[in-house]
């Protein structure tokens, strides 16, 4: 209390305008107004943006996709492919039992058996004999035929051993359904088991081909062919069959085969008068054994492909038993599929021309 100056009556003090109360009252007001307006505010701004919306409600905003990354391409790299020459491996010596050799000299058996003739036409003819139709041309005498028109190693004599011996001719102006007929002789003898008389089946025009065979060898001495056509005689023709030296090392009749089995012997031996491997064939094996043969005997050996030499001559020293078994194997050094046409082989001892086969791939 304080004093009026002109009274000494004591005043009570005016009271006080506000408080600390009346302030806090207003500031959590103004607080809650300020809340209001910001609640309000963002209510207003989620309400408007889609984004947010899609976000509260679950449905996601799809990522754009990436675009694929395309690497560049590497070229194919040509991988250069190995020759293709003939080549034969050296011969191997398998231990076994064999036959007992043909004492050399001996000529075998000839069989009355021939291959009918497949017909292909062909530019080339032979002349007929006066005041007939038809007519044969000349005879050769061959190791194989290719194509069924082609003469293969055309032959004047042929070493003892070997299985098949094809006669090649031209013909011109024929009829089908003449009659026609071939006979061998050997040594001026008619062998009656091998004459053959037939209706000519080949047309008009063409080459045809017959062969004589043994699969123990053509038997050794001077034979010839002759030829007839409506019961006149057209063509005759010669070869020979050397018998082998007596007393000097030789080797038994090749045989092919496409392969050896575990023994080393044929898996599936041809026969000699169908020597005939199917094509898709990757190698040719040839097998033969030793006729008194000694060891240390140098011989050699090489094959040709339709007439031609395709491997070079090989040489190897005999080094089993005189009667010992050999094999030996062509292929192609890329190991592809052998062609098609006519592989030929060729054995020597010394210079001496001791056997020579063929086989054909189809």
């Amino acid at each position: 209390m304080t004093l009026n100056p002109s009274s000494s009556t004591p005043v009570a003090p005016p009271p006080k305008k506000g408080g600390p109360l009346l302030w806090i009252a207003g500031g959590c007001g103004c607080l809650v107004v300020l809340c209001l307006f910001v609640a309000a505010a963002g209510w207003w701004y989620v309400s408007t943006n889609k984004d947010i919306q899609e976000a509260l409600n679950g449905t996601p905003t799809p990522l754009p996709i990436p675009t694929a990354l395309v690497l560049p391409t590497t070229p194919p790299v040509a991988i250069p492919t190995i020759g293709t020459t003939g080549q034969a491996t050296p011969p191997r010596i398998t231990p076994r039992t064999t036959p007992s050799p043909v004492p050399a000299g001996r000529a075998t058996p000839a069989i009355g058996l021939t291959i009918p003739a497949i017909r292909i036409p062909t530019l080339s003819a032979g002349t007929p004999a006066a005041g007939n139709a038809g007519g044969f041309g000349k005879v050769q005498f061959a190791v194989g035929v290719l194509d069924d028109e082609k003469p293969v190693d055309v032959l004047d004599a042929f070493p003892q051993g070997t299985t098949i011996i094809y006669a090649v001719w031209p013909y011109n102006k024929m009829q089908d359904g003449q009659i026609w007929r071939r006979e061998w002789q050997l040594n001026g003898k008619t062998q009656t088991d091998l004459v053959k008389e037939s209706a000519w089946p080949g047309g008009s025009d063409g080459i045809w081909w017959v062969s004589i065979y043994n699969k123990d060898g053509v038997s050794a001495g001077d034979w010839s062919l002759n030829l007839y056509v409506d019961n006149k005689l057209q063509q005759t023709a010669r070869f020979r069959v050397d018998a082998a030296p007596s007393g000097q090392p030789n080797f038994t009749p090749i045989v092919f085969s496409e392969n050896r089995d575990a023994k080393d012997k044929p898996a599936s031996p041809l026969p000699a008068d169908n020597p005939v491997l199917d094509s898709g064939v990757m190698q040719i094996h040839a097998f033969f054994n030793g006729i008194a043969v000694p060891k240390g005997t140098k011989f050699t050996t090489q094959w040709f492909y339709n007439g031609k030499a395709d491997t070079d001559e090989a040489s190897y020293s005999w080094d089993g038993p005189p009667t010992d078994s050999y094999w030996l194997r062509y292929y192609r050094t890329n190991n592809t599929e052998l062609p098609a046409g006519v592989y030929e082989v060729k054995i020597k001892i010394g210079t001496r021309l001791v056997k020579v086969a063929s086989v054909t791939v189809q």
